[in-house]
């Protein structure tokens, strides 16, 4: 409000507050901690959820290097 009403963008009042270069406190704000909130980003805690990771799923490197040997051994035996 404070903001609009002299043509200043808010992140520059709150710059000047975090800066200290207004004698205001930001806990005296109405709407402190509301504003100031980043967003989360829910897409990682949604992805952790999901199934289990590369490490831990059951195959071993040495399956997939045999199963990557016969692919490679079937098409050039033809």
């Amino acid at each position: 409000m404070i903001a609009h009403e002299f043509k200043l963008a808010t992140k520059s009042i709150y710059n000047w507050l975090n800066q200290r270069k207004i004698e205001f406190s930001l806990n005296d704000l109405p709407e402190h901690g509301v504003r100031q909130r980043r967003n989360l980003d829910q897409r990682s805690k949604y992805n952790q959820s999901l199934g289990r990771s590369i490490i831990l799923q059951p195959y071993s490197l040495e399956i997939l290097s045999e199963i990557s040997f016969n692919r490679s051994k079937s098409f050039f035996d033809c």
